[in-house]
């Protein structure tokens, strides 16, 4: 059981993904960011599913859970100024979102408008 929660918790779970996965995602994106198109090679990519410890770290490493974004649209979205558009994510992401279940689905909907732009601030 200890093996299993530790696992739930983020210890042993590596802090950023795997080289070839990042490649993997770069090459699928085109080393550019999802929203705007700017050449974003070089940028963290973004988790999709956060890789917070207690909500997906399973996925921190999945390159379906990882997009491109450049520095000034990153900033938007993590701020929750300019959230990032569902359309802009790839597919394969979002059917990552239908494979990990309602939870996810919930917070896809929840945290990536449909809408270019919306923020969830009143």
């Amino acid at each position: 059981m200890r093996g299993n929660r530790a696992r739930r918790q983020g210890i042993g779970v590596p802090k950023r993904a795997p080289d070839d996965v990042l490649q993997q995602v770069v090459d699928r994106d085109n080393g550019r960011c999802v929203v705007c198109n700017t050449l974003a090679v070089g940028e963290p990519p973004h988790h999709v599913f956060p890789k917070a410890a207690t909500k997906w770290p399973h996925l921190r490493a999945d390159p379906d859970n990882l997009v491109m974004l450049c520095l000034p649209c990153h900033d938007q979205h993590e701020r929750a100024y300019k959230r990032v558009p569902r359309s802009a994510l790839p597919a394969v992401t979002l059917a990552l979102a239908e494979r990990e279940g309602p939870r996810a689905v919930a917070y896809l909907e929840r945290t990536y408008p449909e809408v270019e732009g919306v923020s969830w601030r009143y």
